[in-house]
């Protein structure tokens, strides 16, 4: 696939429509982003890289590529192989999680839409989860969180590819401008999704499980459950708690999709 070709598919990409199944509108991404965008999605020259401004963004775009990024490669820069080899929390063995594993196994036509959603996005965000030497399940919450959608915009305010709330965002530096809202840009909210992430992974005490639940549920909902648990004299591990069925469900989820990521070959899963 030529560069100009990927360039432009990228562009296509960022501005297509929402997921299936998350409601969604148009907020508008900020300057940088809607910059890049225009400068690839306007060009009416036969060489990208001729194009004003696309020098960069070709670049790039060819060292993903060469990189195996886009999934004509198989060397170590295989996002999947990344993934496969930085899954650090999936193996486990619930009925929880086998339930969902099974899910995504009899619902693929799901499981390719959510993968072709991510083929944008995934190289970066598996990138910056790999810098920071985090789990790699984490690049996959995005998969649960929005479908890989970058637009996704839920009933209860949530945006983006990470869901950010208002709230949370600003918080984590995700604050609106006139340029636009920072929870539809890439680069910004994987940023702040990996920073909440870790924060909240210090606050329980280094357990990524719980981490992930209070990502879900909040902060305040996972402490509750633990000092419940604590005052019962009862464990405080993830599967010992009693969170909302809907947080339950979605730590399971994640782990059931990484475990047929990791063993997609054996599933007769195409990435």
């Amino acid at each position: 696939m030529n560069k100009r070709i990927i360039a432009i598919a990228t562009a296509v990409v960022l501005g297509s429509s929402p997921m299936a199944w998350a409601d969604s509108q148009t907020i508008g991404l900020p300057q940088s982003d809607l910059q890049g965008a225009a400068s690839v999605g306007t060009s009416s020259d036969s060489s990208v890289s001729n194009h004003p401004g696309n020098d960069n963004l070709a670049a790039t775009l060819q060292q993903f590529e060469a990189a195996g990024a886009f999934g004509g490669q198989t060397g170590s820069g295989n996002v999947w192989t990344n993934i496969d080899q930085g899954l650090r929390l999936s193996n486990v063995s619930r009925v929880e999680v086998d339930k969902w594993r099974t899910w995504f196994l009899q619902h693929q036509g799901k499981l390719e839409e959510i993968l072709g959603n991510s083929r944008p996005f995934l190289y970066y965000v598996v990138n910056a989860v790999s810098q920071r030497g985090l789990p790699m399940e984490l690049a996959l919450l995005p998969a649960i969180e929005s479908g890989y959608n970058p637009k996704a915009y839920s009933p209860a305010a949530a945006a983006g590819l990470w869901q950010f709330v208002p709230g949370t965002a600003r918080s984590f530096g995700l604050q609106n401008t006139r340029y636009g809202d920072p929870r539809l840009s890439l680069t910004a909210s994987t940023n702040a999704a990996l920073d909440y992430l870790s924060y909240l992974y210090n606050y329980f005490g280094g357990n990524w499980l719980l981490a992930i639940a209070a990502y879900n549920a909040g902060q305040g909902t996972v402490s509750a459950a633990i000092q419940q648990n604590v005052a019962a004299g009862q464990p405080t591990d993830f599967w010992d708690l009693n969170l909302p069925e809907q947080t339950e469900n979605y730590v399971a989820e994640l782990l059931g999709l990484a475990q047929v990521i990791k063993n997609a070959k054996a599933y007769h899963v195409s990435l």
